[in-house]
């Protein structure tokens, strides 16, 4: 009977090591989530993710008695989308994302025989096939009307940027014939893209302007604006290195698995989703004022957590970021060189939060949070009125930052010569060329 009791006892003091290890265990790992983004300061503000600051009081504005503008070239992140992946919820089970349809897009094919004009609708089934998707009238990833509003917008700030005659060395305003229009080939940066540059060059209703503008696209393989390295297997070894070798990432990983589980648990299922997925979705419902089905203090560190990996793939890793971003400021750099020889004035290039973030890296800037929805680089060339000196200036939502590899040793260290970027942008892309 006696060694029945010291049994039952020891017993129950194993099970009450293990509970309360099990507890400090996790009050701990709540600690060292404290401590690691505090130490890493990665910066989560969910409501400025849903519109990039498009006021432009800061704007530095061009001193047209030293300089007149060449070039003009700005990278944008596409505007307001739906999710990238439906979320199950178990509780909301009617979930509606009716927020895309009246945007329509008619398409008309062209070529030696007449054709029909048709227009492009989303349509989600009911029943067995929908199970567990929304309802509503948005494709995954689909630009919303609000993305359509967002994407005009700034390009009619651009128009009232730049299209002044005086600000040009040519002394003309720039015409839809002298731009250049580039996006991924994915449908929300093509409609971002016709969304800016209608609102940067509308459309002339007194003169009947039914001018075509091209998009320029490439295939995704070979496209540098998806800033991929999946083409270079010594790079992706080196990243994947570099993700074993750091404590923090590892520290941080291990959360992450945890909060994923707790998420598929409180929502009910979405074993496929990883922590961006959830994240991403969550976020643009905070953007249309859905309900979440997770509390702020959660879904913050949910935001924190998913910048921290993003950032880590697409951030500053040493000479990770030279790789992606590279091949873009090669193509830069072989405009700029061409000066007023360039037959287009102005290059917009629509892309996604992943080009954003590469190139500001690749130029020097290091951003604490998630670039926003309609963010915009913009890189202007000038030309000195007082010599043959270019120069180049950069500005990340019309905010002017310095670019450090090219200011550094410049006569006049305020602005970046454009003979300093060109020799040490391909210094940049050593690490390309050895894929």
């Amino acid at each position: 009977m006696n060694s029945l009791k010291k049994l039952l006892i020891l017993i129950l003091s194993f099970l009450t090591y293990l509970i309360f290890h099990s507890h400090f265990n996790n009050t701990k790992s709540e600690d060292n989530f404290e401590k690691l983004a505090s130490s890493e300061l990665f910066f989560f503000n969910k409501t400025g993710y849903c519109d990039a600051d498009q006021s432009f009081p800061d704007y530095n504005k061009i001193n047209t008695d030293e300089y007149k503008l060449v070039q003009l070239h700005v990278f944008h992140r596409h505007g307001d989308r739906s999710p990238l992946h439906a979320l199950k919820d178990k509780t909301n089970e009617t979930e509606i994302w009716d927020r895309c349809g009246e945007n329509s897009e008619i398409m008309t094919l062209t070529g030696d025989y007449p054709s029909r004009s048709f227009k492009r609708v989303v349509s989600i089934p009911e029943g067995i096939p929908a199970r567990g998707y929304w309802k509503g009238d948005c494709n995954p990833g689909q630009l919303t009307a609000i993305g359509h509003y967002q994407t005009r917008k700034v390009g009619s700030l651009l128009n009232k940027m730049y299209m002044k005659s005086e600000l040009w060395m040519s002394n003309k305003s720039p015409t839809s014939r002298d731009v250049f229009v580039r996006s991924t080939d994915v449908w929300r940066t093509i409609q971002s893209a016709q969304s800016l540059t209608s609102g940067f060059f509308p459309p002339d209703a007194s003169k009947n302007d039914n001018e075509i503008l091209d998009i320029n696209v490439r295939p995704k393989n070979i496209d540098s604006l998806s800033v991929s390295i999946s083409h270079c297997k010594r790079l992706i070894k080196v990243l994947e290195a570099t993700k074993k070798n750091s404590i923090t990432y590892q520290k941080l990983e291990k959360i992450g698995d945890k909060l994923l589980e707790n998420l598929i648990n409180l929502t009910g299922g979405n074993e496929h989703l990883d922590l961006i997925m959830f994240y991403d979705n969550l976020q643009s419902k905070v953007c249309h004022n859905m309900k979440l089905p997770i509390d702020d203090a959660l879904f913050n560190k949910l935001g924190q957590l998913a910048f921290y990996f993003f950032n880590f793939e697409y951030g500053k890793q040493d000479f990770i970021e030279d790789a992606r971003a590279w091949n873009i400021i090669l193509e830069l750099t072989e405009n700029l060189e061409l000066k007023e020889n360039n037959s287009k004035k102005i290059f917009l290039y629509s892309s996604h939060d992943t080009t954003v973030l590469s190139i500001l890296t690749l130029l020097g800037m290091d951003l604490k949070e998630w670039p926003p929805l309609i963010s915009t680089i913009s890189i202007e060339l000038l030309k000195s009125l007082k010599g043959e000196d270019y120069i180049i200036r950069y500005f990340f939502n019309r905010k002017e930052f310095f670019v450090p590899w090219c200011n550094s040793g410049n006569t006049d260290s305020k602005y970046c010569q454009l003979r300093n970027f060109i020799k040490n942008s391909r210094y940049l892309g050593r690490n390309v060329e050895n894929c």
